[in-house]
């Protein structure tokens, strides 16, 4: 295999760059030593800035078929001393982390990952406690989760109102029972209209709700009833997000229909008064949305991930990632040590490189000039000279002081592969081929 067919495997691996998917964790885990790291290490001299926390909850009734995600399955009854273990986790972890960031505040806290509130809204409670225990709050914080219709009670609903829950993000994905019931969720589609109403009537007014873009078993026709019908509850956010196999990449015909069935499901919701704030996301109000998932958000600011699984950014400094299993999660913290599992140490020229690249695939400008203010002149000057050859090929424009992505016939990111080339290390597209034993 030559050089460029084994970068070309390796970046497709890595993102699906065609669905402008490249994460906020670059370089791309693939590329991640494994191993443990002190918190000092990953953590010690952070700057300034945006600060974000995002617990993990990785537990789910049951694991639906187009899920991509780590979870572990909470059977009924079962799930007592696994929150348990769970909630004194986050405590450890919270504990052990925030002193790296006293005197900054926080204004996103953000629980997902698995059911969230498959827990109690006691252990939810002490979940979001130990986080303020342990970190400073900005006045008016957004303190967001993730949630399934199902799991939610009106006391449940007032705990986390009064723990200062102030947005939900329902997790509705089809409102079609029979597509629901083939991908193996455990969700009722009738209970979603009620769901929104109690969520709001217990003291948390702003709702989001996500669909995905025609599931297996759904019609393009039936996907545009569900957004129609989203629309009619009146969500403050709506997320519709294209579907993405487990494994492998869909074929060309059918991306380009999930292509089109998102557009003409933002233009119904434009229609219904929605404003789209970025790739997957519209808005009634653009002041109104779950604030860790705008990708100014993620460009800019310091993530602390806690609990299994969970991921975390520190700009300039590091990227890790926790232990996926609990046991081992647990017992580390318990031991003292902060539970990773892999990471990778970071400088301004690779925060520089991810900026550039995330805000060319997509579509959106990268200023010089702001570069060089973000990252410093040297890390700015480093990925100019990789964007002049890009610039000369026609797959990125310069213009005025700045550059932009070129468009294909459909709109996308002309050279998407191309870029990712220029400004990805060659040493992580190397880490990622040893990783893969290419």
């Amino acid at each position: 295999m030559s050089t460029e067919d084994k970068y070309r495997k390796i970046i497709s691996i890595m993102h699906n760059v065609r669905f402008l998917c490249l994460p906020p964790h670059y370089p791309s885990l693939v590329s991640w030593r494994g191993g443990p790291a002190s918190a000092r290490s990953l953590l010690g001299g952070a700057g300034g800035g945006p600060l974000g926390v995002y617990v993990n909850v990785p537990f789910c009734r049951t694991k639906c078929s187009f899920c991509y995600l780590d979870v572990s399955i909470l059977p009924p009854g079962d799930g007592g001393r696994v929150a348990r273990d769970f909630v004194e986790g986050i405590g450890l972890e919270a504990g052990m982390t925030g002193r790296y960031f006293g005197g900054r505040k926080v204004s996103s806290v953000y629980l997902a990952g698995g059911t969230v509130n498959l827990l109690s809204g006691e252990e939810l409670g002490a979940v979001i406690r130990a986080v303020r225990n342990n970190f400073s709050l900005a006045p008016g914080a957004q303190i967001s989760m993730e949630a399934n219709p199902d799991f939610f009670d009106g006391k449940k609903l007032d705990l986390l109102a009064a723990a200062g829950v102030s947005m939900v993000m329902i997790g509705v994905q089809t409102l079609d029972q029979r597509v629901l019931d083939g991908a193996n969720r455990r969700q009722n589609a009738g209970k979603v209209p009620d769901a929104v109403k109690l969520v709001r009537a217990h003291g948390i007014k702003r709702v989001g709700i996500d669909l995905i873009c025609v599931l297996p078993g759904q019609t393009a026709e039936g996907f545009m009833k569900d957004v129609e019908r989203v629309a009619a509850l009146r969500p403050d956010q709506v997320h519709l997000n294209r579907y993405k196999p487990v494994r492998g990449r869909l074929p060309e015909e059918e991306r380009r229909k999930n292509v089109d069935a998102q557009e003409r499901g933002f233009r119904l919701l434009a229609k219904r008064g929605y404003k789209r704030i970025d790739e997957d996301s519209a808005v009634l109000d653009v002041k109104v949305f779950n604030a860790q998932g705008d990708p100014d958000f993620q460009l800019s600011a310091d993530v602390v991930g806690l609990g299994p699984g969970a991921m975390s950014r520190v700009r300039g400094r590091s990227r890790y990632q926790n232990f996926s299993g609990l046991g081992e999660y647990l017992a580390a913290l318990r031991a003292g040590r902060l539970p990773v599992m892999r990471w990778v140490r970071l400088g301004p020229a690779d925060e520089a490189a991810h900026y550039a690249l995330t805000r060319l695939l997509d579509l959106r400008r990268v200023d010089a000039a702001a570069l060089a203010g973000l990252f410093g002149l040297a890390a700015a000057s480093l990925v100019l000279r990789r964007l002049g050859p890009l610039a000369r090929s026609g797959l990125v424009k310069k213009r005025a002081g700045g550059y932009e992505a070129a468009r294909d016939g459909d709109g996308f990111c002309a050279g998407p592969y191309e870029i990712t080339r220029a400004l990805y290390e060659k040493k992580y597209l190397e880490a990622a081929a040893r990783n893969y034993g290419l």
